[in-house]
Order: structure tokens, then sequence, then C-alpha cells
């Protein structure tokens, strides 16, 4: 949902230098700022901003420092944006600079532009960790975008074809490359599949896509470094100078530009639009920025504080101890007791489905108490939808209310099942673990791995992350996972308001720090052959071996050369990992196939590994548990 737009602008070093020179005190000294002319009491700032995705989190901690919030905002990205602000549908874009194509736009309406600098920014050229290269030169880069270099090896790599992706013509970023690394050189016409629409999808080609060693792209500075990117990315010096916050604030590296507030020429001075850009460009708005990760214009006097979780500090987001004593608590490793064991009903409009057994009175007591809670908290909802999992005698419940202004607000608990215990996070782990320093390690590599749109077409993930605190509330047990729940007020995504049904990080919970642990796993990305993502889990722990890896790895790769139906470019097809008895279960679900519906499952036996594929046509969208072995 992000759109942009450009417009022209002849230079403005008068207006950048007379709003620079404002004080951090603009709010509270109305003296500096021009007399009122006109009245703006019915203005509404918020919806009169529009800009790209890699500025979205600048307008957002802008709004939420000078007006207390910033519900509302919506970024279009950079071609509707421009597009949108010609029209006169906002007033402020939040933009890389303007295209040819949207200059002449706004020459045709009638329309000039001030394009006022608020933070540094670079376009970064990246590649693969597994390429060598780690330096390209300005000349370099000209003669592989313009065709006439076409093999790493003639850049000091090993040989293999360079595939030099490209953004759409008019995208921030493809305007910048053409700009400042192209100038007056016309590019090469790339061939289709090198042009990447959204600035995720062409990190995504150069990180996990086939033949990704040898792929090149750009994005910009803080795209790539703080809201969407991958271990396995490499940003590439250019002429001996690395892109990074110190070499950009110096202009040491070679492409440096900025994220510019622009605005229409005919723009009142005492327009709330103007005030706003003129607290931006304060030494209140530029520690805002700061702060937010962003390239100030000058140098600040003081390091950036970075964007916390409310309620977390450095201590609570690295120190913490499990209380979950020192004995297994589960009976096996991974397994997970039937649903049906209590007959526990999801609850619909504030009353239960059917009549649920738990059971004890004290669990019935506490599980239905927690809901009834929740549910006096938002008696003005229009949405309620709750929804629950038992695992190894433990009821997960989450409640997923969307609130009257359209915001989410969602709720987790876990139970004990025997007893009615509300578990604390440090209750799932083992006396004496530092459970937090684990969770907050794995969770950046569950964002990486994870698709950043969800269901929606918004990127979900806008900051990078800092962490939760070591008494994070919203979390609940699925499988052998731990699944965090956030909402709309989670500093590090974005508006989950727009993503369809429920979304959650999940993480591996491992027998070495839970009593409630499974198995250990990582996965890894993998795509089929129409590039939709899937994952492969890779086991560790007691029952890793060559043997086991191996069978799940063919499985893999027999799934990358399918096709599947309809497929969804936004889901992450991840499969569900179960273990009884010394028995390894790996269900990729849900695979749409050229041929018929299928579900495939591989179990593990003890040191026999034995792959079941499971090819029937059904009518529905199977459950994964219907087609595991008739002994499970």
């Amino acid at each position: 949902m992000f759109k942009r737009k450009a417009v022209l602008f002849s230079a403005i070093t008068a207006t950048v230098l007379s709003l620079a020179a404002c004080s951090a005190s603009m709010k509270a000294n109305p003296v500096s700022a021009p007399p009122p002319q006109n009245d703006y009491s019915d203005y509404d700032l918020i919806s009169r901003i529009d800009g790209s995705t890699a500025t979205i989190p600048l307008s957002e901690a802008a709004l939420d420092a000078y007006m207390g919030g910033h519900d509302g905002l919506t970024h279009n990205t950079t071609p509707w944006a421009y597009r949108n602000l010609i029209n006169k549908a906002c007033d402020i874009a939040f933009c890389t600079y303007p295209s040819e194509d949207e200059r002449e736009l706004a020459a045709r309406k009638g329309i000039e532009l001030e394009i006022i600098p608020v933070v540094k920014e670079a376009l970064v050229f990246l590649n693969n960790a597994e390429n060598p290269v780690e330096n390209l030169t300005h000349a370099q880069l000209l003669e592989v975008y313009t065709g006439n270099l076409t093999d790493w090896a003639g850049l000091g790599g090993a040989e293999g074809a360079i595939i030099p992706y490209q953004r759409p013509v008019n995208s921030g970023s493809q305007t910048l490359f053409l700009k400042l690394v192209m100038g007056e050189t016309p590019p090469m016409e790339p061939p289709g599949a090198f042009v990447r629409g959204e600035m995720a999808d062409l990190i995504d080609a150069v990180a996990v896509y086939d033949n990704a060693e040898n792929a090149l792209g750009y994005s910009m500075f803080y795209y790539v470094s703080d809201m969407y990117s991958y271990s396995n990315i490499r940003l590439l010096s250019v002429d001996g100078v690395k892109p990074t916050r110190e070499s950009i604030a110096a202009g040491e590296y070679k492409f440096v530009t900025h994220y510019y507030a622009v605005i229409r020429g005919d723009t009142p001075e005492d327009h709330p639009a103007r005030e706003f850009l003129r607290w931006m460009l304060s030494g209140e708005g530029q520690r805002v920025a700061q702060n937010t990760g962003y390239v100030t214009l000058a140098p600040m006097d003081a390091p950036a504080q970075p964007v916390m979780y409310p309620g977390a500090t450095r201590e609570n987001t690295a120190a913490s101890n499990g209380t979950g004593g020192t004995e297994r608590r589960a009976a096996s490793a991974g397994s997970s007791q039937s649903a049906s064991h209590y007959d526990f009903i999801n609850r619909v409009n504030g009353k239960w489905e059917a009549e649920t057994r738990f059971p004890n009175e004290e669990t019935k007591q506490a599980v239905s108490g927690w809901i009834d809670e929740i549910y006096a908290q938002h008696t003005d909802a229009p949405g309620l939808n709750s929804g629950w999992d038992i695992m190894y005698n433990l009821i997960s419940v989450w409640i997923d209310c969307r609130l009257p202004d359209n915001t989410r607000s969602v709720h987790t608990a876990v139970f004990n099942a025997e007893t009615g215990k509300k578990l604390a996070l440090s209750d799932l782990f083992f006396d004496g673990v530092n459970y937090i320093r684990y969770i907050n390690e794995k969770i950046p590599e569950a964002l990486e791995r994870g698709d950043p749109r969800w269901f929606g077409e918004d990127p979900l993930i806008k900051r990078r992350f800092t962490g939760y605190p070591n008494d994070f509330e919203n979390f609940f047990l699925q499988e052998n996972t731990l699944c965090f729940q956030p909402d709309d007020h989670d500093p590090f995504l974005g508006d989950l308001s727009t993503q369809f049904g429920l979304f959650w990080i999940d993480i591996p919970l491992p027998m070495a720090l839970s009593p409630y642990g499974g198995v250990s796993y990582q996965f890894e990305k993998r795509t089929n052959k129409q590039g939709i993502p899937f994952a492969v889990p890779v086991i560790a722990g007691s029952l890793a071996d060559e043997t086991i890896n191996a069978k799940i790895q063919a499985l893999a790769e027999k799934l990358t050369q399918e096709a599947f139906i309809n497929p969804d470019p936004y889901h992450y097809y991840e499969p569900v990992i179960l273990i009884q008895d010394d028995k390894l279960s790996v269900v990729h679900e849900g695979f749409d196939l050229e041929e018929y519906p299928r579900v495939d499952v591989s179990v593990i036996t003890g040191e026999d590994v034995e792959p079941v594929d499971v090819s029937r046509l059904v009518g529905r969208n199977p459950e994964p548990v219907d087609f595991l072995p008739g002994d499970w």
C-alpha cells in the first residue's frame, strides 16, 4: 500500500539554511515562526503525509514526538507519493530525489516543488556473502550495468555470470541509480527477470534465490541495514570505502544522497506542513531521526539511542533466569496432547460454543477467568477472535481484538492444565537459563527467514529488532515452538491491522533449555521453480545425523522442482515438526502441486529413516496430523 511520485524543484539552498537554523524549541517558541495568516484548526497533518517505504519509520517517529502519535499515516511508495503531492492529495512527501518522469509531470501540472533534505542516505550495492568480491570501483559498476562486463572473474571473483538486478523505472532507488551511478551513460535494458518490483524482492534475490551467489543488486542503506536484510548479505565497498553511518555522515562513501521532504512551492509559510518541517530540521527533530537509525544532516553531540520495546531496557533484554525447575515435564520430546483430551472449546461473542470439559475446577476457573477479564476490557471491540492449543498439559490461549479505531490488541496466556497456574515466560525454561538472551538472538533469525509482508502487501519489518524484555507476556506454545504474538504497538513491525489473520513469530524451544522443549532445528530457505519460498529444517542435537538431514534435503529437492497451483507469493511455507518416542515427522502441509493436492510427511524411527510421501486427492485444505501413521 505504498506509492510514490516526484516533482520538479530548482535548488532551495536558502530555504534549507533558514529551516535548519530553527531551534529545537520550535513548538514552544512561536516567535520564531511567521505570524499566523490562515485558519488551520481543522487541518489533519497525519493524513496529508505520504512517502516511500524506507521513510516510514522516520515519519512515524517524528509524528510520535511532534504530535504524540501517528494513527492514520500511510506511505504509498515513492511514485505514488509524488503523484499524490502533485495532485494535491497530500502536502508532504518523504522520498528520494524525483525522477525525470516525475519532474516532467510536475511541470505539466504547473507545480513547482521545494525539495528539502531532512536526513542523509546512500545508495548501496550488495552481493551474497558466499561471493568473494568485497569491493567494486565506480568504473566497474558502469561496465557491469552497460553489459560490457558479464563475469565475476573479471571483478576478482570466481567464474560465473553476473546477475545484475535493477529496480523499475521511477522507483526511488532506480532514480538514484541512474543519477548517482550511471550519470549520462544509459544502462543496458535488463531482462524482465532481472527487474525486481519491490526492494525486498531484490534483496531476496541476492540472499536466497537460486544462483544468489552470482547476484548483484542495490538498495537504500537504511532499508537494507535496519528494515530488511539477511545475515548473508554483504554491503560492497565502492572505490575502497565501505558504506557505514560514519562514512555516509562524513561524505566519504561514493553515492551519498538524502531523503527529502518535498512540498509544493506555493505552500504558505504559516502552513502546518512547514511548521512540522521546521521542527524536523531542528535539533530536537534531528535527534529523533538519529535515534530512529537515520544519518542526520550534521553530526550530533551524543550517540543515538536505539528504539526499544515499551518497558525494555538494555538490562532486561539481555539478562534473565529461568524458573521452570530442573526436570523435564514432557513424557516425550516434542509430543503434543490431543486437543480433544480436554474438549477445550473456543469462545464466540463472549460465550462458550459448547459445554467445555476441563481436567479440574481450578483450571476451569483460571482459564475462564482470564478470558472473561480480557473480554471485559474490550466490550466495544467490533471483532474478537480466540484460539487455543494444548501441548505437554499446557493450555495456550490467544485472543485477537480488533478495536474501534481499527488497531489490534492481542492477548495470550499459557496455563498448566493440571493446576491452573498461569505461566510466566521464565517458567518455560530450566532454572538459571538466560532465556531472554536465547530468545532475542533467535527472533531476528525468525524474522529474516519469514516473509516481511505476511498476508498483506504492506512491509512488515520496519526497524531493526533490539529485543523483547524478559517479562514479555504475549507468548504461547504450538507444536514444539515458542511463539510470540506482537500487536500494533510493536515498534519493530509494521501496522498489523492491515494483515489478514493472526501473525506471530516462532522460534524453536530446545530440550537443552526447556522442560517442555523438543528437538532443536533451524530452517533453511528454498524456493520452488516458480520462486515461491518454503522452509527446510536442519535437525540438530540428539536426533541429528547426516542420514536424517540427507533425507529431509532429498524431500526438499523434490519440492523445488514442483509447481504450486494458485501459489501465494506472500506465503512462506513452513513445515510442522513433530517428535514422539524417537520418531521425527517433518510435515510440509498444504502444497497444492501441479497434479493434485499433496502433503509430504517424512517419518524417522530410531536409526531408520522412513520417508512417507502421502499423495491423495482431498476436497479441502488438509491437516498434517490427518496423514501421520496410525500408531501416532
